[in-house]
């Protein structure tokens, strides 16, 4: 009697098991009537080039990374979905099509044509050559810019003898009124030819546009002068810069 009901015990254990993999791992079958697997949850979510976070490191530059050409992410959602974006614009919706937990073509959604191929190794994703970090959440929010801060900006700084911290979620500890500030990463377009940063000033509605500049490990924050408008938004497609407003020695 023991032996007979530690085999169902073990048949009940295999059998939720195997159940509970297939809620995770299940199987669909497409138009063209190839069986793929759909992607594990763990995928979900957008990859950044790895190259595009090593460029921030090394130039501390936005604009210079962004030029360089790495500006990649990818996206995985939906019914097994995928996008491949740059930080200026998006491509087209394909489809993935597993054929094991960690390799899957990317094809056409409709006509099931590959185009391309996608592996997932060591919790990095691999498309063309190019490996992709996860980027993680927060309460559903991507951490995006907290990875691009880390690489850049945030840290601890003195500016005549008071210290200064610009965190990775962009928050700003210890700068006058300063309370937040946020990178700008897309440079195609007028009016770009300066690292900007924008900053969240106490009791003011609209974050202001300012240039930043790295020389060793001086951080310069700069005005902007506007010298020419475009007037259909009231953007400014030519600027120079103007005074200096904060000067800063990161720690």
């Amino acid at each position: 009697m023991k032996i007979k009901i530690i085999v169902l015990l073990t048949v009940y254990i295999f059998i939720n098991s195997c159940s509970s993999d297939n809620r995770i791992m299940k199987y669909f079958t497409n138009d063209a009537g190839k069986d793929s697997l759909a992607a594990l949850p763990v995928f979900y979510g957008y990859w950044l080039s790895e190259s595009y976070l090593q460029d921030l490191e090394k130039t501390k530059s936005t604009k210079a990374a962004q030029e360089l050409g790495h500006d990649h992410l990818i996206r995985i959602y939906g019914d097994s979905l995928i996008m491949k974006l740059s930080l200026h614009e998006g491509d087209t919706e394909n489809k993935l099509n597993f054929k094991s937990p960690t390799e899957a073509d990317i094809v056409n959604p409709t006509t099931f044509e590959i185009y391309n191929h996608i592996k997932f190794s060591n919790n990095k994703l691999i498309l063309d050559g190019e490996s992709y970090t996860k980027i993680e959440e927060e309460n559903s929010r991507p951490k995006f810019y907290d990875m691009i801060n880390a690489k850049t900006i945030s840290g601890n700084y003195l500016m005549n003898g008071k210290k200064i911290e610009f965190m990775d979620n962009g928050n700003v500890n210890g700068l006058d009124s300063v309370i937040s500030y946020k990178l700008n990463l897309d440079y195609a377009d007028a009016g770009m030819q300066y690292d900007k940063i924008y900053l969240k000033i106490k009791n003011q509605k609209e974050q202001q546009a300012f240039i930043y500049e790295w020389k060793d490990k001086t951080l310069s924050i700069i005005n902007i002068n506007c010298l020419e408008k475009e007037d259909k938004d009231d953007w400014c497609s030519v600027i120079e810069k103007g005074t200096v407003l904060y000067v800063m020695e990161q720690e």
